[in-house]
C-alpha cells in the first residue's frame, strides 16, 4: 500500500491521507498516535487503500466502519445499544498479550460471529457459534499479531457492533 484515505463524519468531521505505516486519522509521530478526544455522538470512518502516496493509483477496497462515542467512566470498552439489544465488552483495552477477551450479552438463542480485523482488513481471528447463550465469553488469539489497532466486529443476524483493540506489544 502506498496510502489510505481517512474519512470520518458524524458528530466531529475530518479527511486525512496519510502515506506511511501507521496509518492514523489524526497522525503520528513516528509511531506514537496523535491525540484526539472525541465528541460524543455517532461517527463512521471509511478507509480506502491506495496504491501510491497521496491517495494516487489504484483504489483498493474501502473499509467502513461505525461507532458511537458516549460519555462513561469504566475500566472496559462496551458497545451496547440503549434498548437492551447485542451489547459487547472488551475485557482489557489495550491489550498487553496474546489474547482479545470479549463478553457478550443480548445474543442468546441466536447464531453469533465474532471477528477480528487488521488494520487492512485482513482477519486476525474469527469464532462462529450456531448459538449463543445469554452470556458468552470468548477468546481471541493474536499471537504473533504486531502491534497496532485492530478492529473487533460482532454480529448476529439482525445486529453489529465494532470496537476498536489496541495492541500494545
Amino acid at each position: 500500500m502506498g496510502s489510505v484515505r481517512m474519512v470520518l463524519s458524524g458528530k466531529q468531521s475530518r479527511n486525512q491521507v496519510d502515506n506511511g505505516v501507521p496509518y492514523a486519522l489524526f497522525g503520528d509521530s513516528n509511531g506514537n498516535f496523535n491525540n484526539w478526544t472525541p465528541a460524543v455522538g455517532s461517527y463512521t470512518l471509511t478507509a480506502t487503500p491506495y496504491t501510491a502516496t497521496a491517495a494516487g493509483g489504484t483504489a483498493g477496497t474501502p473499509l467502513t466502519i461505525s461507532f458511537t462515542v458516549i460519555d462513561q467512566a469504566s475500566g472496559a470498552r462496551v458497545s451496547a445499544e440503549e434498548d437492551g439489544g447485542l451489547q459487547v465488552v472488551l475485557l482489557g483495552n489495550p491489550i498487553t498479550n496474546d489474547e482479545v477477551v470479549v463478553e457478550v450479552k443480548g445474543a442468546s438463542g441466536r447464531p453469533l460471529r465474532t471477528q477480528l480485523l487488521d488494520a487492512k482488513g485482513q482477519t486476525v481471528a474469527e469464532l462462529q457459534l450456531q448459538e449463543a447463550t445469554s452470556l458468552e465469553q470468548q477468546r481471541l488469539s493474536v499471537k504473533g499479531q504486531a502491534a497496532g489497532i485492530l478492529i473487533l466486529r460482532v454480529s448476529t443476524p439482525e445486529q453489529s457492533r465494532t470496537l476498536k483493540v489496541i495492541k500494545t506489544h
